[in-house]
C-alpha cells in the first residue's frame, strides 16, 4: 500500500509521479506486486461459497484452527517494530499525535474546501509536469489509496496551517519541509515525547499519552507494503500446519529440542562476522534480529513449531537419502578456498539499475586495488612496511567501498567458495583455485561486476563420512522449504485473507 503521510507530502506525489512516467519498468513491478498480493475474497476461495468466509478479527483458518489479527499484529510488531522501519513508524505515530493535541488546543480544523483546493493544485502540478498526459486520479491504483491521499492530504494541510501561524507566514505561502521538521520538533519537545524508561508493551508517551505496542503494529501493518505482510502471516500459517502435523506425526517439543536448537543458533550467532568483536550479547543480537530475548524466545510459539517441523522431516531422511544427495551435488561439498574480496557491483544497464556500468566499476575496482597495494606498503623495503596484513587492509577498503549496511557487514569478510557457486565464471573460478595464496588478484570480470580476490586457504574435497551432518542439515533445509512452500500454496485446508502465492511456479 502507498503511503503518502509525511510532512512533505507535495515532494512525494512528485517522486511517485516521477517514478510512474520516467521509469515504466519499475511502475510495472509495483503493478506485480499489488497483483500479486490481493485480498482473497477477489481470488478463487470466494468462488467456494461462504464457508470460505472468514469472521471479524480471523485473519486465516488452518486446518480448522483460526490466526487472529492480534497474533498477526503481535509478529508484525517482533518482526519490524524493533528495526528501521519500526522507528520510522514509531515516529510517524508520535507526530501525528503530537498534531492532533496541538490542534485541539488551539481549535484548529481543515474544512473540505481547503482539502479539496490543495489536491487540485497538485492535480494541476501533474498535469503540467506530465504535458496533460496524466492526472492525480490516474495515479491512484485502487479507491483506498485515494481515501489515503485525501486524509493525508488533511493533515498536511492542517500542520502547515499551524505552522504558517507560528512562523508568521502568510496565509497562503506553503512552508518547505526544513521548516516543517522544525515546527514538528517544537511539537514533541512541547509534549515532552519520551522513547526510554517506560512500562512494558509502551514504544513511546506523548504528553503523558502512551504509544502501545499494538498502536504501532497497526501503523506497520497499513505502513508495510502488502507483500510483508503476507510474509508475517504466512509464517503463522506454517507454524499452525507444522503444530497439526507435529500432532499428527506424535512429535513433540521437548526442553531437550529446545536447548539444541539454541545451542545451534549460539553457534550461528559466534562465527557471525558481523557481530563478532562487536560486544554484542547473544541476549541482544536476539532482540535486535528477532525483537525478543533467549527466554522469551525459548517459549516463543513460532519458534518451537519450527523446531517441530525439522524433527518431522530430519526423520523422513534416510541414510540411504543422504549419500544420494552427495552423489547428486559433488561440486557443492568438494574442494574448497577461503577467500577475501572486493566486489564492485556493475550492470549493462548502468543508472537504469542504480548501479555502475562496467566501465566505471572497472575503474573503481583499480582505484581499490592501487589503495590495498600502497596501504600495504609493498613499495617500501620489507622492514618498513605496515604490520597490518593485506586481508584486514582488504577488508577495511572492501567496507568503505560498500554501497548500503547489509553489503558492508559482509564486504571484506573472509568466505568459503566451492566450485559450483561459480559455475559460468571461469575467470573467477580459475583465480579462486588456480591463482597464487596471498595475492591480490583482479580486477576480473563476472556477471555481478568486478573482484578483487585474495585467496588465503585451499582445503581440498572432504571425505563423504566428514561432511554427511552438513549434507543431511542440507537437505533437511530443502525440505523444511518445500513444506514451508506447500503451506502457502495450500488453499485446501488454509483460508488466509491474504491470497496464496506459490513459489514453486
Amino acid at each position: 500500500m502507498m503511503q503518502y503521510r509525511t510532512v512533505i507530502l507535495g515532494m512525494a506525489i512528485l517522486s511517485l509521479f516521477a517514478a510512474i512516467v520516467v521509469s515504466p519498468v519499475a511502475a510495472q513491478e509495483v503493478g506485480v506486486a499489488q497483483e500479486t498480493f490481493v485480498a482473497q475474497e477477489s481470488g478463487p476461495a470466494a468462488a467456494a461459497g461462504a464457508d470460505r468466509q472468514l469472521p471479524e478479527g480471523v485473519v486465516a483458518r488452518v486446518h480448522g484452527e483460526d490466526i487472529t489479527e492480534a497474533q498477526l499484529l503481535d509478529r508484525i510488531a517482533r518482526a519490524y517494530a524493533h528495526g528501521e522501519r519500526g522507528r520510522e513508524a514509531l515516529a510517524e505515530l508520535v507526530d501525528d499525535i503530537c498534531v492532533a493535541r496541538e490542534a485541539a488546543r488551539r481549535g484548529v480544523t481543515v474544512t473540505d474546501d481547503e482539502v479539496q483546493a490543495y489536491i487540485e493544485k497538485w492535480d494541476a502540478t501533474v498535469r503540467k509536469q506530465s504535458g496533460g498526459k496524466a492526472t492525480l486520479e490516474s495515479l491512484y491504483d485502487t479507491e483506498e489509496e485515494k481515501a489515503e491521499f485525501v486524509s493525508a492530504a488533511h493533515e498536511f494541510v492542517l500542520r502547515q496551517k499551524m505552522a504558517r501561524e507560528d512562523f508568521q507566514s502568510k496565509p497562503e505561502e506553503e512552508l518547505s519541509e526544513r521548516y516543517l521538521k522544525l515546527w514538528l520538533a517544537s511539537q514533541r519537545k512541547k509534549a515532552n515525547v519520551r522513547y526510554k524508561n517506560l512500562d512494558e508493551g509502551v514504544m513511546a508517551t506523548v504528553g503523558g499519552q502512551n504509544v502501545l505496542r499494538q498502536d504501532l503494529a497497526r501503523r506497520l501493518r497499513d505502513k508495510l507494503p502488502s507483500e510483508l505482510v503476507a510474509a508475517v502471516g504466512n509464517e503463522l500459517v506454517v507454524t499452525v500446519a507444522s503444530e497439526h502435523d507435529a500432532r499428527k506425526s506424535g512429535v513433540t517439543i521437548t526442553d531437550e529440542l529446545v536447548d539444541e536448537a539454541m545451542r545451534a543458533l549460539r553457534l550461528r550467532f559466534a562465527d557471525d562476522p558481523q557481530v563478532r568483536g562487536s560486544g554484542v550479547t547473544f541476549d541482544q543480537y536476539l532482540r535486535q534480529s528477532r525483537g525478543y530475548g533467549e527466554d522469551d524466545l525459548r517459549t516463543d510459539r513460532v519458534f518451537r513449531a519450527r523446531i517441530a517441523l525439522r524433527r518431522m522431516k530430519r526423520d523422513e531422511i534416510s541414510d540411504d537419502d543422504v549419500e544420494q544427495y552427495w552423489q547428486d551435488h559433488l561440486d557443492a561439498y568438494g574442494e574448497r578456498v577461503l577467500v577475501r574480496q572486493i566486489l564492485v557491483p556493475a550492470s549493462d544497464g548502468g543508472a537504469k539499475f542504480q548501479q555502475m556500468s562496467f566501465h566505471d566499476a572497472s575503474q573503481v575496482a583499480l582505484g581499490a586495488k592501487a589503495e590495498v597495494l600502497e596501504a600495504a606498503g609493498l613499495h617500501l623495503p620489507e622492514k618498513e612496511r605496515p604490520k597490518t596484513s593485506m586481508g584486514a587492509l582488504l577488508t577495511r577498503i572492501a567496507k568503505r567501498l560498500a554501497t548500503n549496511d547489509k553489503a558492508r557487514h559482509k564486504a571484506g569478510e573472509p568466505m568459503i567458495f566451492t566450485r559450483q557457486p561459480l559455475q559460468g565464471e571461469p575467470a573467477l573460478e580459475k583465480a579462486a583455485f588456480d591463482g597464487p595464496l596471498g595475492i591480490l588478484q583482479g580486477p576480473i570480470r563476472s556477471s555481478l561486476g568486478y573482484h578483487l580476490l585474495m585467496v588465503e586457504e585451499r582445503r581440498p574435497a572432504p571425505e563423504f563420512d566428514d561432511v554427511a551432518e552438513r549434507i543431511r542439515d542440507d537437505l533437511l533445509s530443502k525440505r523444511v522449504n518445500a513444506y514451508e512452500l506447500a503451506c502457502r500454496a495450500d488453499t485446501e485446508n488454509i483460508i488466509r485473507s491474504w491470497e496464496a502465492r506459490s513459489e514453486a511456479e
